[in-house]
């Protein structure tokens, strides 16, 4: 068993499993962080042409969650609109 640990109130458990998650949090952000740093560094294209293409991938993420957010309300409204009726 993993999590053996005695805990005196559901508070302190609570309390414990957040101090986990935050570290866990923290550790993930510092390696990305670190592994974005090294990308960086061992790229083989220069500043521009990464930003370039990191812009453009962002612009493609960023039209296909409009596409579906959009297409998600417009299920939803006719949902709504089905229910209404």
């Amino acid at each position: 068993m993993m999590n053996e640990r005695m805990y005196y109130s559901r508070d302190a458990e609570m309390r414990a499993q957040r101090e986990r998650l935050l570290l866990v949090g923290f550790a993930t952000l510092i390696g990305l962080s670190l592994g974005a740093i090294l990308a960086l560094l061992s790229a083989q294209r220069t500043g521009r042409e990464t930003r370039e293409m990191v812009s453009g991938q962002v612009e493609r993420v960023v039209n296909d969650a409009e596409k579906s957010v959009n297409k998600l309300q417009k299920e939803i409204d006719g949902r709504i609109s089905a229910a209404r009726n």
